[in-house]
């Protein structure tokens, strides 16, 4: 049987270049949480987290690979 969204949950890991401006890093921020409403509004749990987040190894932590 085929898992459905709910019991799929979902961590968008981003990451802004420190050489990027200002607008930039907004720009890819913005765009991933954009992605993660979508994952929501399919029925997913999500998260999102910039490689830089200080929560990082506390988000992904959460998270199982083998399931």
């Amino acid at each position: 049987m085929r898992p459905g969204a709910a019991e799929l949950p979902v961590v968008v890991l981003y990451d802004r270049d420190p050489a990027w401006t200002g607008e930039e890093k907004a720009e890819v921020t913005c765009l991933s949480e954009s992605l993660a409403h979508g994952l929501e509004e399919a029925g997913h749990t999500v998260q999102t987290a910039c490689l830089e987040d200080e929560r990082l190894a506390e988000v992904m932590g959460s998270y199982d690979p083998a399931k």
